[in-house]
């Protein structure tokens, strides 16, 4: 048996789409109950109901299904363990481009314009804004459900869908702008200078250079001192005295 609180609500939606009687065997605590019989009765039904109507349709009113294969009790197994995987994946990203929304629409009220007019915005705001939950609501049989369709992806700021959307947000179409470049794939790499083996005196005499040499040699260098050699480097001054 099957109650109406729990697999019967989605399947008495599915009748009352398809205008078939939900007959319940019994009612427990003021609640329908389906037995087995009935159940697949209604299923029958319903799947009679949506062929007829599909009958009635264009071939290619739906298109081709997405998935061809037919499932089996480990693949919705599997399936159901990747669409967890998939949602806690994307409430999080929802929850993250809510709370932008959030922040921008906060950071709009700063507006001295906007201090007069608080209470409308935030009911303006605030009608849309609970509508929009943080969980993605996508079950297993989304998939049994998928088209061919969903393949084709039109970006929504596309030319061709854009002039078909009535907004006045979308009257005007930019033209051509300038390529301003920034693509990696284009850069160009840095112009470095071709090695060169250096040569071995010339590598010596920088290294020594570069120690700065004893420190007598230090204090004979800056300080007008002795050389190392003992000359006098302040042998013309002196001499000119």
């Amino acid at each position: 048996t099957t109650t109406d609180g729990d697999v019967g609500t989605p399947l008495s939606a599915l009748a009352f789409a398809l205008q078939v009687p939900v007959v319940a065997s019994a009612s427990d605590g003021g609640r329908a109950t389906l037995t087995q019989d009935s159940l697949l009765k209604l299923l029958n039904s319903c799947q009679q109901s949506i062929v007829r109507l599909l009958g009635s349709l264009p071939s290619t009113h739906l298109g081709e299904p997405l998935l061809h294969k037919k499932l089996t009790s480990e693949h919705h197994a599997r399936l159901t363990r990747i669409n967890q995987d998939l949602e806690q994946e994307y409430t999080l990203r929802r929850r993250m481009l809510l709370k932008r929304l959030d922040v921008t629409v906060q950071s709009f009220e700063w507006s001295t314009r906007a201090q007069s007019k608080l209470d409308a915005l935030q009911s303006a705001f605030q009608t849309q804004r609970t509508k929009l939950s943080p969980v993605a609501h996508i079950d297993v049989y989304a998939v049994l459900a998928a088209r061919s369709n969903l393949l084709r992806i039109t970006k929504a700021s596309d030319e061709s869908t854009r002039r078909k959307v009535r907004s006045s947000l979308y009257q005007v179409v930019m033209g051509k702008v300038p390529d301003r470049g920034g693509r990696a794939k284009e850069a160009r790499g840095a112009r470095m200078p071709a090695f060169a083996k250096r040569d071995a005196a010339v590598s010596e005499a920088s290294g020594s250079g570069s120690r700065g040499g004893h420190r007598g040699q230090g204090q004979g260098h800056g300080q007008g001192g002795h050389s190392k050699h003992g000359h006098n480097n302040n042998k013309g001054k002196g001499g000119r005295r």
